[in-house]
């Protein structure tokens, strides 16, 4: 009788220790925040709103560095910068009247209308502002900058990216032997260049993409296959429609190469304007006609809205706390 008492006591203590070890334990892991980065120097008046951090989802004033951020901090700059530096070594500067927010995770974008493979990603949303960041080399994950208008991705190079909420103009400037992939938030256009300045604004009544071209030569690319060779002093406008398969260039400064996706060549100067058809392969329907849709990415994987920008240093008439 004893030893059967015994039997259902140690069974019942191994069904307890066995409950306890696999559900209770790993989601205490599973909770652990995710340290990104640090505050490392910051001057002036500096913010920081965090899940993790206390007073959570509220901002509060920066007093002291280093300060630790985690996956989804943001950080806000009044009249004062801040720097951040990431765990691999990664470099960003904030300057005044800037606000950005830093996140780790799985994306999935279009890149010219075609949905990109899963990849790792480390994005700076920049809401307003303006910032310098140095970028380390990593074949684990890329690094990109986005506003709410234009994504700027990067494996290994320092530039400057700023967002201005009242024009929606961003801005992106890369050194020599710099490699930017720069798009439009909707994957529409693309621009790879390796050095120079570029400024690039979305209208969202008309979807038009405008590029004006501040130092260097770049070539932009369109969905369906159009090129558009720019120099510095040339502004030209983008619009697809999707529906028809067409892309129209608009200049508005400068004179621009267009190459189509059949090869044909035209340079167009300030005031002309010219339309593309794309190559259609085989068995794809004309313009006009219906076309396959061909599916969106899981809705854990889109990329999510920008939130709208913070504000102030006071938030719904409460005073920011101090961290």
């Amino acid at each position: 009788m004893k030893v059967k008492n015994y039997l259902h006591v140690s069974t019942f203590l191994i069904t307890i220790l066995f409950f306890l070890t696999f559900f209770f334990i790993p989601s205490s892991y599973a909770q652990q925040p995710e340290k990104l980065a640090n505050i490392t120097i910051f001057e002036g008046d500096v913010f920081v709103k965090s899940k993790v951090s206390e007073p959570k989802e509220k901002w509060a004033k920066l007093k002291k560095a280093p300060h630790i951020l985690y996956n989804g901090d943001e950080v806000k700059t009044e009249k004062g910068t801040a720097e951040i530096e990431f765990l691999d070594g990664s470099i960003v500067k904030i300057a005044e009247k800037t606000s950005i927010a830093i996140d780790e995770s799985l994306k999935k974008r279009k890149s010219l209308g075609i949905w990109l493979d899963i990849y790792k990603g480390r994005t700076i949303k920049v809401f307003f502002g303006k910032l310098w960041a140095e970028i380390k080399p990593s074949k684990e994950k890329k690094t990109e900058f986005e506003s709410p208008t234009v994504v700027a991705g990067v494996r290994s190079t320092t530039l400057s990216f700023s967002f201005d909420p009242a024009t929606r103009h961003t801005t992106v400037t890369a050194p020599a032997g710099s490699i930017l992939d720069v798009s439009d938030i909707d994957g529409v256009t693309r621009i790879t260049f390796v050095d120079g300045a570029i400024d690039i604004a979305v209208n969202p009544e008309t979807s038009e993409i405008t590029f004006t071209v501040i130092s260097g030569s770049h070539t932009i690319l369109a969905t369906c296959g159009t090129e558009v060779q720019v120099d510095a002093g040339d502004c030209v406008g983008i619009i697809y429609d999707a529906a028809i398969k067409t892309t129209t260039i608009n200049v508005t400064c400068g004179t621009v190469t267009v190459i189509d996706p059949q090869g044909q060549r035209q340079d167009l100067t300030a005031g002309e304007t010219t339309t593309t058809t794309c190559a259609l392969p085989p068995g794809e329907p004309p313009p006009g006609l219906p076309l396959i849709d061909t599916g969106e990415p899981p809705e854990r994987l889109k990329t999510k809205d920008v939130p709208a920008s913070p504000s102030g240093g006071e938030s719904n008439g409460k005073k920011d706390d101090v961290l």
